[in-house]
């Protein structure tokens, strides 16, 4: 293949992976003896209530019945009271998952969330978070699905509407063997410095 094909073709599933707008994801996978913990997006908030300040444990991950976070570096995270008179609901059905929580090495912010019977809860976001702004964190500890009792192939989510971008979402995925993709941007400058790379080689060759 040509290289000029062969970077078109790149560059063009890099800029056009699928991406959804205005949600979080937050995804638990295995990687090289690992349970990685890995999550991003962003999410507005314009129609849910105010932010107080709550204190967490930097690098724990947790989930049961009705229950996810991911905590990265802070030790506060923004939390907000939802109910079902702010359009926030709940799906945490698609298992419910056996309980765990640990506390792995963290990157980043912090995102959860909390449903109880009533179908009202709370969302946890990073501290102080402006509306609309990217997210993303990780927390990694050594083991297994098995050896930390993590159920697979579960998801729950909170869905809630926003004046400036509709339906909002924050999902919380267990896929034991999701293989991470660089993000467009990165995966497009891989794609720019591979073809540089190569260009110099045949011009070095020319010379």
């Amino acid at each position: 293949m040509k290289l000029s094909a062969f970077l078109s073709i790149t560059l063009f599933a890099c800029l056009f992976q699928p991406k959804a707008h205005a949600d979080l994801v937050l995804t638990m996978y295995e990687n090289s003896g690992n349970v990685v913990t890995s999550w991003s997006g962003d999410v507005h908030t314009d129609l849910l209530p105010a932010a107080s300040p709550f204190g967490v444990t930097a690098g724990q991950v947790r989930g049961q019945f009705n229950l996810w976070f991911g905590f990265g570096n802070e030790s506060t995270v923004d939390l907000i009271r939802v109910d079902s008179a702010t359009g926030v609901t709940f799906d945490f059905t698609n298992p419910s998952p056996s309980f765990f929580a640990f506390v792995g090495t963290p990157t980043g912010v912090s995102i959860g969330m909390q449903a109880n019977s009533s179908n009202a809860g709370f969302l946890f976001l990073p501290e102080n978070y402006v509306s609309g702004s990217q997210i993303s964190g990780s927390s990694t500890i050594a083991g297994t699905f098995a050896s930390l009792n993590i159920q697979d192939g579960v998801t729950s989510t909170a869905t809630w509407n926003s004046a400036v971008d509709g339906v909002q979402t924050m999902t919380f995925i267990t896929d034991a063997d999701f293989v991470s993709v660089p993000e467009p941007t990165s995966c497009a400058l891989f794609t720019l410095a591979f073809g540089s790379g190569v260009a110099l080689r045949r011009r070095r060759k020319v010379n």
